[in-house]
């Protein structure tokens, strides 16, 4: 995965962190090339696996990166979000674009190969991240998951929502910007 995404050190635990679930349904939410949906269906290959992207070039890449690995669980649909969406998920994963506008220029050499779209989020970098939280309760089955990889911008998202609690998942690598959430615990 390049950039590389601690999200992908979830995947090669095999969700420990939510052993209790045997994933049904997935959706990978604004899922760029594929990578983690491809990752997902090694993991969960009985899974019905979503993949979603705003970006019909990053869904050309998705196709072509899914073809290579010969997975076959891995449905792509082109949405802003959740508005192609029509079912609930076990367990919803996204990567979404986090880096507000002005921090982009510091971003290291790797990610100026990445379409722009696939990096920013508005003006302060939360904007995609919100709206996540907020839909993502409608769109999960009643002990679904949502993980979501925020960045640097857990602080923000913390103030944002003060009542929800977030899991914030501790990696080897340090990373500290990937929470979970329970529907239930989304209020």
């Amino acid at each position: 995965m390049i950039p590389r995404s601690p999200i992908s050190e979830l995947i090669n635990n095999k969700f420990k962190i939510i052993k209790k679930i045997k994933p049904k349904n997935i959706l990978d939410l604004c899922t760029g090339s594929g990578c983690i949906a491809i990752l997902c269906s090694y993991i969960f290959p009985k899974s019905k696996i979503d993949a979603t992207d705003i970006s019909s070039k990053a869904l050309y890449v998705a196709k072509k990166n899914i073809t290579l690995h010969k997975v076959k669980n891995i449905n792509l649909i082109k949405s802003n979000l959740f508005n192609k969406i029509k079912k609930k998920y076990d367990l919803i994963i996204t990567n979404p674009p986090y880096i507000n506008r002005k921090d982009i220029k510091y971003l290291p050499k790797e990610y100026k190969y990445e379409p722009y779209i696939s990096l920013v989020s508005s003006k302060n970098g939360t904007f995609l991240i919100k709206q996540i939280i907020k839909q993502s309760k409608k769109f999960l089955s009643d002990n679904g998951y949502l993980i979501c990889e925020t960045g640097h911008q857990k602080n923000n998202i913390i103030q944002k929502f003060p009542n929800l609690k977030f899991k914030w998942i501790k990696l080897k690598n340090g990373t500290k910007g990937i929470f979970i959430i329970n529907k239930k615990k989304l209020n």
